[in-house]
């Protein structure tokens, strides 16, 4: 009797304890900062937006400035 009231306390016990959280995982890949073509036509889009909206001066040398800002300068 003793063993089977041993028994059911154990698990009524068990069943009531925490888990503990998983731990997110962590990427070890490093971040791309190669400047490739999609970074260029998402700051070429993102600059026609700023000259855009701008609204002073000419659109084109907003959209200049802007990408002038971000390293993107023409290769003459």
């Amino acid at each position: 009797m003793k063993l089977r009231l041993f028994f059911v306390t154990m698990v009524l016990l068990g069943g009531c304890a925490t888990q503990q959280p998983a731990k997110p995982e962590i990427s070890k890949t490093p971040p791309d900062t190669n400047k490739t073509s999609n970074t260029l036509n998402r700051d070429a889009y993102e600059c026609e937006q700023k000259a855009a909206l701008a609204g002073v001066g000419s659109r084109a040398a907003a959209f200049d400035d802007c990408m002038k800002t971000r390293g993107r300068t023409p290769n003459k």
